[in-house]
């Protein structure tokens, strides 16, 4: 797991989900990067993979957390935590599917030996 450790900032869901990912991967061959920032997206400036997996079966997973309640629509996401609440004015759907689309991007600058398989997928821990 890289870093070993959540920066202070993380949020309780995301550092529960961060230690459990840690905890799965004792004495597997799989490397999980957390909070990973990407120039490399089609629409944005920059953005952040919550998790990216890398498994030696050649699967890269990028998964995008989402703490709280979660209401999801075609053209945006609404997430409430205790008291706090936001809107983001893109689907959740849409924002890891631009960064996986943006992960693969970035890999065409590597001259990979191995053939990787990049997908997505949405954690609603609560």
């Amino acid at each position: 797991m890289y870093p070993l450790e959540c920066p202070s900032e993380t949020t309780y869901s995301e550092k529960k989900f961060f230690k459990t990912i840690q905890l799965s991967f004792i004495n597997k061959n799989y490397i999980c990067f957390h909070s990973l920032g990407n120039d490399y997206h089609d629409t944005k400036t920059y953005s952040e993979i919550d998790f990216i997996i890398i498994t030696e079966d050649g699967y890269i997973f990028c998964i995008e957390h989402k703490g709280g309640i979660v209401e999801i629509s075609k053209h945006k996401t609404k997430i409430t935590s205790g008291r706090q609440s936001y809107e983001k004015k893109e689907s959740v759907v849409d924002q890891v599917e631009g960064s996986r689309r943006s992960l693969k991007e970035y890999m065409k600058y590597f001259k990979l030996k191995k053939l990787f398989a990049v997908e997505w997928f949405l954690v609603f821990p609560e």
